[in-house]
């Protein structure tokens, strides 16, 4: 399965991100791409800031928060597919 990842360069105020070498998953929200972990807008008509997008097939995260998320989503997952059993009294 593939995904796209984002590395925001610059912000709207055209400022240099302190962490522009972070790659990010890129979701859709309300239909717009943004980042996973600050939920930040990019793309044309959404952002002035820079960007560069690239699609990967898998280990193309590279923001520490943006891989907590994706790892309580997996968690997450585990236990909707093992649900806990009640025991009967």
């Amino acid at each position: 399965m593939t995904h796209k990842v984002v590395k925001i360069i610059t912000d709207d105020y055209g400022e240099q991100k302190k962490n522009k070498n972070v790659w990010h998953l890129s979701i859709l929200s309300c239909g717009d791409p943004c980042t996973l972990c600050e939920g930040e807008f990019y793309g044309m008509g959404q952002s002035n800031c820079t960007y560069k997008e690239k699609i990967v097939k898998s280990n193309g995260v590279t923001c520490i928060e943006c891989l907590k998320h994706i790892d309580y989503f997996k968690r997450l997952n585990v236990n909707l597919h093992n649900p806990v059993k009640r025991s009967k009294k």
